[in-house]
């Protein structure tokens, strides 16, 4: 993790960067272009991988599923969490948090699914049908800014 870190992006594979009817286990080139557009405006946003892609796949063969310009600005992914209780993936992001002493740092959560995290958590929501675009890229660029000058 770099000292310089804006803010650090969660991000969930399945309903973002993959709709859910495109075919299982790829990512989109629609919805990488422009997550890839918008993280140009975000050049100190690094990312930890929270999809459940994480489970069957080590870190540095996920970030060869993107462009170079992404690739290393994923620093890691989340631990599992195997509990039942609700807001896993919540408990995933703090529990990453913790282990680095980032407690701190502002961060948002990329994801289709309101129920990984309780309400008021700093969470773009994707729809599943439509996928991240261009219009979730400048929902994200302004969300994260906020989130920077601690107004988000």
């Amino acid at each position: 993790m770099r000292d310089n870190a804006e803010v650090i992006l969660f991000l969930d594979f399945d309903g973002v960067l993959r709709r859910l009817q495109a075919p299982e286990g790829e990512l989109e080139s629609c919805c990488l272009q422009a997550f890839e557009d918008a993280l140009r405006s975000l050049p100190a946003t690094e990312i930890v991988i929270t999809s459940n892609w994480r489970e069957c796949n080590p870190v540095d063969e996920l970030q060869r599923l993107f462009p170079e310009s992404i690739r290393a600005r994923i620093v890691g992914a989340t631990p599992l969490d195997d509990s039942v209780e609700d807001f896993a993936r919540h408990r995933e992001v703090l529990a990453y948090l913790r282990s680095r002493g980032l407690e701190d740092r502002p961060w948002i959560a990329i994801d289709d699914n309101p129920l990984n995290y309780p309400s008021g958590c700093p969470v773009l929501l994707i729809d599943p049908e439509v996928g991240f675009n261009r219009d979730a890229g400048l929902q994200l660029i302004e969300f994260a800014k906020g989130r920077e000058t601690g107004s988000g």
